[in-house]
C-alpha cells in the first residue's frame, strides 16, 4: 500500500508544533481535541499525519477540526511534559468542549484541570483504540456532576454505573436498550413496536418500561414474546400488549398447544388485517373455524378442498347490511349473523382452506353485473336475452361492480391434480345442493362465465390467462405500454410477492436460483431479467388451465361420503346420491357457462361460445374458446 506523508499536502492544512512553543500554539488555535497518531486510509492511500521528524502537529482540515496530534513514541518519551502543558493549556480553554481521544492524556493533573474550567460543558473521552474502550466509573461521573458538567461522552460505564440514565451519562442516554429504543423511550410511555426477537439483555431491559407503555409486536418468535410478557408481568406491567399476526397458522400452533397459560390474559390483544381482538374472542373465534375442517385433516387436499368449499358456498345465504357492511365482510362477524356478501365468503373459504395448508390469495375481478336480476333459466345471448317466449326480447345493460374471488394453488397427486385455479363461493351459494361450478375455474373457464371479465390493466393477472410464452410476453408488453410508469422488474417484483403467497416452492426455486430477488431487485441486469421471466413464464403455462374434470369430483365427492364426512340422507347408496350431485352441477352449468361476451385483449367485443360442461362426463364435448 502506497504511503502518503498528509503533512506535505497542503489541502490537509498541516502546521508542525514544536514542544517548547506549545502552550501559546494551542492558545492561539483554541485547540480543541487531543491525539495520539492516526492513520487513515484514503483512496486506497495510508496517509501519515506525523512521525519521528514531525512528531507534533496541528491540523484543521475536512478530516480533523482544531486537533493536536502526537507520534507515539515521542509522546511516550515526554509524556510528563506534554500532559502538564496540556493540563495548563486547559485551565485557559475558553471553549464549551473538549475532546480528548486517547487515555494517556487522561492524568489527574488533565482531569482536575477539566472539573476547573467552568466555561468547559461537554466532556468527550472516546479512546481511539477500540480495544481499550474508555469506560466512565461512579467516582469520574460524580466529581463532573458536581463541577456542572452538561454531558459526558465515553466509549462505556463501568457497572455501577449501567443503571443511572442521569442526563449527563451520553453513554447511557443513547445507548439502545430494547431494540432500537432508548432509556428515555422507554420510560416515556409512548406506544412502542417491537420487530425482532429480544436478547435476554434486551428482555431484562423491560424493567425499565413505564407501565403504562402499549406494546405492539410483530415478530412470530412466540417462546421468545411469552418470555418477555412474563418479565413484563413480574415488572407490574399492565398495559396492552397487541400481537401482529402475520401468520395465523403459526400462532394458532402455539395457541392451542398453550391454552392453560395463555387463554385467560385479558391485556393480550392480537391484531389480524388491522382489527384488534382481545385474546380470548380471537380464540373463541378461531376455534369455531378450527371445528369446522377439523372431521377432513386426515383428507387428501382435494378432498379438504370440496368439503370446505361446501360449507363456505352454503354457510348463509348472500345478504347485504347496508347499515353496516363490515357485518357481512368481516370474517368474525359474518360467523354468528344473517349477513355474508362476496368479500365474506371469500375471506372464509381463504381462512379455512389455509388452516389445512392450501395456498391461496385474494382475487378481485371487475365482473357485469347486468345479469343479476335474469333469472338463471334464461339463455343470454350475445347482445340480448331471451324469456320464455321466444318472441320477446330484452336487451341487458352492461354494469360493472367490484367483485371477490379466491385464487387456489391446489395440488393433489392422489386426483393428480396440480394447478391455479379460481373459486366463486359466491355464485355457487346454495343452501339446498352440492354445487360446485364455479369451485376450481381455470383461467379459460373464467372467461366462460355469464359476465364480462374485464382486462386489468395495471397488476399481474391477465399474465396468467396466457397460452404460450408469445402470449405471455404480448401482454406483458401490453401493460408496459399502458403503464410507463411501471419497468420489467415492477412485475417480476410483483410475480415475486405473488408466488410467495401462493405458491411458496415456486418461490424458494426462484430466489435459489436468482438471489438477488430476496436481496435487490434494482441490482439484477438485465439478461437476468429475461431469464426470470422466462421462468416465470415457463411456471405459469405448467400450472394454468390443468381443468380438474368431472371424474375428479365425481371421486372425490365419493370419498367424502365413504370417509363418512358427508351423511347419505334417508336409505339412498353412495353412489346414487354422488349421481344426483353430478346430474345438478351438469344442468346447472349450462347456465353458469353459457354463450356469452366479453372484451378480449385489444378491447374489442367478441362473442364466445361455451366451456366444455366438465360435469357431463357421458359427452365428450370440445371447448371452442
Amino acid at each position: 500500500m502506497v504511503l502518503i506523508k498528509g503533512y506535505d499536502i497542503s489541502s490537509y492544512n498541516c502546521q508542525t508544533v514544536s514542544l517548547n512553543n506549545m502552550l501559546e500554539f494551542l492558545i492561539q488555535k483554541d485547540v480543541k481535541t487531543f491525539s495520539l497518531s492516526t492513520n487513515l486510509i484514503i483512496n486506497d492511500k495510508k496517509v501519515l499525519f506525523v512521525d519521528k521528524e514531525n512528531p507534533i502537529m496541528y491540523m484543521d482540515n475536512f478530516i480533523f477540526t482544531q486537533i493536536l496530534m502526537f507520534n507515539d513514541e515521542y509522546y511516550y518519551s515526554h509524556r510528563e511534559q506534554i500532559n502538564s502543558i496540556v493540563a495548563s493549556y486547559i485551565n485557559s480553554m475558553n471553549s464549551k468542549y473538549i475532546s480528548i481521544k486517547d487515555d494517556c492524556f487522561l492524568t489527574d493533573e488533565v482531569i482536575q484541570a477539566i472539573i476547573d474550567n467552568k466555561i468547559i460543558k461537554n466532556v468527550y473521552l472516546l479512546n481511539q483504540n477500540e480495544d481499550k474502550p474508555f469506560l466512565l466509573d461512579e467516582e469520574l461521573y460524580i466529581r463532573f456532576k458536581k463541577a456542572g458538567k452538561l454531558d459526558i461522552k465515553t466509549d462505556g460505564v463501568t457497572e455501577d454505573l449501567k443503571d443511572n440514565f442521569d442526563s449527563i451519562i451520553d453513554y447511557n442516554r443513547n445507548r439502545f436498550l430494547v431494540a432500537k429504543y432508548k432509556y428515555r423511550q422507554l420510560v416515556s410511555g409512548e406506544s412502542l413496536i417491537l420487530e425482532s426477537p429480544l436478547t435476554e439483555n434486551e428482555i431484562l431491559n423491560l424493567k425499565y418500561l413505564n407501565s403504562n407503555t402499549e406494546l405492539e409486536i410483530t415478530y412470530d418468535d412466540y417462546d421468545n414474546i411469552f418470555r418477555l410478557i412474563e418479565i413484563l408481568e413480574n415488572n407490574g406491567h399492565d398495559s396492552m400488549i397487541i400481537l401482529r399476526l402475520k401468520n395465523k397458522n403459526k400462532f394458532n400452533n402455539y395457541l392451542f398447544n398453550n391454552l392453560d397459560v395463555l387463554k385467560n390474559q385479558e391485556f393480550i390483544k392480537i391484531k389480524v388485517s388491522n382489527q384488534i381482538f382481545p385474546l380470548n374472542v380471537y380464540y373463541n373465534n378461531e376455534k369455531k373455524l378450527f371445528d369446522i375442517v377439523s372431521p377432513v385433516i386426515k383428507l387428501s387436499p382435494f378432498e379438504k378442498y370440496l368439503y370446505v368449499y361446501d360449507v363456505v358456498n352454503k354457510y348463509k345465504k348472500y345478504k347485504e347490511n347496508k347499515e353496516d357492511k363490515s357485518m357481512s365482510r368481516d370474517l368474525y362477524k359474518l360467523l354468528d349473523n344473517e349477513y355474508m356478501v362476496c368479500v365474506g365468503f371469500s375471506d372464509l373459504l381463504r381462512d379455512l382452506l389455509s388452516k389445512l395448508g392450501i395456498e391461496t390469495c385474494e382475487y378481485s375481478v371487475t365482473v357485469d353485473t347486468g345479469l343479476d336480476d335474469v333469472p338463471l333459466d334464461t339463455r343470454v345471448m350475445p347482445d340480448f336475452i331471451s324469456g320464455g317466449d321466444p318472441s320477446t326480447t330484452h336487451e341487458v345493460l352492461t354494469k360493472a361492480s367490484y367483485h371477490a374471488r379466491l385464487f387456489v394453488n391446489l395440488v393433489d397427486p392422489k386426483y393428480e391434480i396440480d394447478g391455479y385455479y379460481i373459486a366463486d363461493p359466491t355464485w355457487d351459494n346454495d343452501m339446498e345442493n352440492h354445487a360446485f361450478n364455479y369451485a376450481l375455474m381455470t383461467h379459460d373457464e373464467f372467461n366462460s362465465t355469464d359476465r364480462y371479465n374485464y382486462f386489468s390493466m395495471y397488476g399481474i393477472k391477465e399474465l396468467f390467462f396466457v397460452h404460450s410464452l408469445e402470449e405471455f410476453y404480448y401482454k406483458l408488453n401490453i401493460l408496459l405500454d399502458k403503464n410507463l410508469s411501471r419497468k420489467i422488474i415492477d412485475y417480476i417484483k410483483e410475480f415475486v410477492d405473488f408466488f410467495q403467497q401462493v405458491d411458496f416452492d415456486f418461490y424458494q426455486k426462484l430466489i435459489k436460483k436468482y438471489s438477488l430477488l430476496e436481496k435487490s431487485f434494482y441490482e439484477i441486469v438485465e439478461s437476468e431479467k429475461q431469464n426470470i421471466l422466462l421462468d416465470i413464464g415457463e411456471h405459469i403455462l405448467d400450472k394454468t388451465n390443468n381443468l380438474v374434470d368431472g371424474k375428479k369430483f365425481k371421486s372425490g365427492i365419493t370419498s367424502l361420503y365413504e370417509n363418512g364426512v358427508w351423511q347419505l340422507k334417508d336409505e339412498e347408496n353412495i353412489e346414487d346420491e354422488v349421481n344426483k350431485i353430478m346430474e345438478y352441477n351438469k344442468k346447472r352449468h349450462e347456465f353458469c357457462f353459457p354463450t356469452r361476451y366479453m372484451i378480449d385483449r385489444n378491447g374489442v367485443e367478441i362473442v364466445m361460445m361455451n366451456a366444455v360442461n366438465k360435469f357431463d362426463i357421458e359427452t365428450k364435448k370440445v371447448s371452442k374458446i
